[in-house]
C-alpha cells in the first residue's frame, strides 16, 4: 500500500507550532516575513491611536466648555483684565490731578482778588484819612462811615433799580407825559424824606430824654460834668444800635408823606418792592444821622460840579444846568468833604 506525502498534513495539523500558516485561500504564509510583521504592527498602532482618539474625544465632549480652555488662555485673559483695570485707575488719577490743579488755580486767583480788594480798601481809607483827617473805629463794625457809604452805593445801584420795577405795576402812572422822570423823582423823594424824618426823630428823641433827666435844653456838652457823661453815653448808644434800633415809626411817617404827595396812588407805598426800598432808606438814614458829626445829604445845587456830581446816563454832556436830582450827594458835615457823589440829570 502506497502512502501519500505527509508534509502538508503536518502543516495543517500543527499550524501554531511552526513559522508558517495557511490562509483561507489555501496559500501558505511565512509568519516571520518582515513585511508581514510591519503590516501587523502598523495595523495594531493605527487601532491603538484610533481608540485613544475616540476616548479623548468622548472625554473632552463630556467636560464643561470652560474646562476645555487651556490654562495659558485663562492666564492671558486674567492678565488683560488686570491691565485694563490699571489703565482705568491711571485715567482716574489723572482726572483727579487735573481737578486738584484747577482747584489750586481757583484758590490762588481768589486769594489774589481778595488781596487786591484789601489793597483798594486800604488805599480808599488812606485817601479818606488824608482828605478829612478822620480815623475809623474798627470796633463799630457796620456803623463805620465807610460801611455806610458802601451801603448807600448798593441802595442806589441795586435797591433803587428793583423798586423801579415795582413802579411799573402801578396802573395809571404811565399817563404822565414824562413817567420815567416821575419814577426817578418818587424814589429820590423817598430817600430825601427818610433822611429828614430820621434826623427830626433823633433830635426829638434826645430832647425827650434830656427833659426826663433834667438836662437843660441849651446844654452844649461838657465831658467833665454828669450832664456831659449822659449826653456822650446817649450819642454812643444810638450810634452802636443803629442796626437793631426800631425804625418802624420812621418808615410809617415816610409812607404817610408819600401817600399825601401822590394821593391818586394810595397803594404805592404798599407795593413789596417800594415797601422794602423805603425801609432800607430809613435804616441807612438812621445810621447817617447818628454819626459824630452826622452825615448830610446835599440836593440843592443848580449847576453841575464834577467834584460833587455824576451825570445820569441820559444826561447831556454839553449842558451843566441840573434839571433834577436822581440821587442826593452824601457829605461829611464836619469838613464838607464828598463821601458819595450825587447823580444828577443835566
Amino acid at each position: 500500500m502506497q502512502y501519500p506525502d505527509d508534509s502538508r498534513l503536518r502543516v495543517r495539523s500543527q499550524p501554531q507550532a511552526g513559522r508558517f500558516t495557511q490562509t483561507r485561500s489555501g496559500s501558505v504564509v511565512n509568519l516571520n516575513d518582515p513585511s508581514l510583521m510591519r503590516a501587523q504592527q502598523y495595523t495594531i498602532d493605527r487601532q491603538t491611536i484610533m481608540q485613544q482618539q475616540a476616548r479623548g474625544s468622548l472625554t473632552t465632549s463630556a467636560l464643561p466648555s470652560r474646562s476645555r480652555r487651556p490654562s495659558s488662555m485663562v492666564n492671558g485673559n486674567a492678565s488683560n483684565e488686570i491691565l485694563m483695570e490699571m489703565e482705568r485707575m491711571k485715567r482716574a488719577i489723572m482726572s483727579l490731578q487735573e481737578q486738584l490743579a484747577f482747584a489750586e488755580d481757583t484758590i490762588t486767583a481768589m486769594r489774589l482778588k481778595e488781596r487786591e480788594a484789601n489793597d483798594r480798601k486800604a488805599l480808599d481809607l488812606q485817601k479818606q484819612i488824608e482828605s478829612n483827617g478822620r480815623f475809623e473805629n474798627l470796633c463799630q463794625g457796620a456803623t463805620r462811615p465807610s460801611q455806610i457809604v458802601e451801603k448807600y452805593d448798593i441802595l442806589y445801584t441795586q435797591g433803587r433799580i428793583d423798586a423801579i420795577d415795582d413802579l411799573d405795576k402801578i396802573a395809571g402812572l404811565s399817563k404822565y407825559g414824562k413817567h420815567q422822570e416821575m419814577k426817578q423823582k418818587v424814589l429820590y423823594g423817598i430817600m430825601v424824606a427818610s433822611y429828614k424824618v430820621a434826623y427830626d426823630y433823633l433830635n426829638q428823641l434826645k430832647l425827650n430824654i434830656r427833659r426826663l433827666l433834667g438836662i437843660p435844653e441849651k446844654y452844649t456838652g461838657n465831658e467833665k460834668d454828669s450832664y456831659g457823661e449822659v449826653v456822650n453815653f446817649l450819642n454812643t448808644y444810638f450810634q452802636s444800635t443803629t442796626q437793631t434800633f426800631n425804625v418802624e415809626p420812621i418808615v410809617e411817617d415816610v409812607q404817610e408823606q408819600l401817600a399825601q404827595l401822590l394821593p391818586e396812588f394810595p397803594s404805592l407805598s404798599k407795593l413789596p418792592g417800594i415797601a422794602l426800598y423805603t425801609a432800607d432808606c430809613c435804616r441807612i438814614a438812621w445810621s447817617m444821622v447818628n454819626q459824630f458829626p452826622p452825615m448830610e445829604l446835599e440836593h440843592s445845587q443848580e449847576k453841575f460840579i464834577p467834584e460833587m456830581h455824576a451825570r445820569f446816563h441820559s444826561s447831556s454832556e454839553k449842558n451843566n444846568k441840573i434839571k433834577m436830582y436822581v440821587w442826593p450827594c452824601l457829605v461829611d458835615s464836619s469838613n464838607k468833604s464828598i463821601l458819595y457823589k450825587g447823580v444828577v440829570w443835566t
